[in-house]
């Protein structure tokens, strides 16, 4: 049998007398933030590359839509992407969560031309975004996407370039 059928907010979009009104979110633009890091001096272990900045707000991150780049580290080389410690909406402290997005990535040899597709550690609950909802008081406050190197060293000249692929929600 043959269907055709359509998501709650499809639905919302065509009827929302009867289905209800779509949230404003559904409308908002994505947006792209890039980064382009190069590295300053060795750096062992631990070692952490801070790839793009939120000041506060909301945010949607979707790391499936983002791409990583990196030069060639070396062998035995790992990298995590994730999110710095943060101060939310309501004054909680958010912990560190450096591979919230990816947890050792081989950074051994340079990435391929299409670059490596984010967010291979996520769980099916996030695979449609993470909402991130930045607090403080200044705009000095906020959230790092990070990358962290998680095994061997990142060496002087390593390159890390790419984009994020976001969306500011109310």
């Amino acid at each position: 049998m043959t269907t055709a059928q359509f998501s709650n907010e499809a639905t919302r979009v065509r009827d929302p007398r009867a289905a209800g009104f779509v949230p404003a979110s559904y409308f908002r633009d994505l947006e792209v933030f890039p980064f382009n890091f190069v590295q300053v001096g060795a750096g062992n272990a631990g070692s952490t590359a801070t790839l793009v900045y939120l000041q506060r707000g909301r945010y949607r991150i979707f790391p499936h839509m983002s791409r990583l780049y990196h030069s060639a580290f070396g062998a035995s080389r790992l990298l995590d992407i994730g999110l710095s410690a943060y101060t939310q909406e309501d004054g909680t402290t958010v912990a560190l969560a450096d591979n919230r997005f990816d947890n050792d990535i081989n950074v051994s040899s340079a990435s391929a031309a299409n670059g490596i597709v984010l967010g291979s550690s996520l769980s099916a609950a996030d695979t449609a975004g993470i909402d991130v909802l930045v607090g403080g008081v200044t705009n000095l406050d906020g959230l790092g996407i990070i990358a962290t190197v998680a095994g061997g060293t990142i060496p002087d000249a390593a390159i890390l370039r790419g984009y994020f692929v976001i969306s500011r929600i109310p």
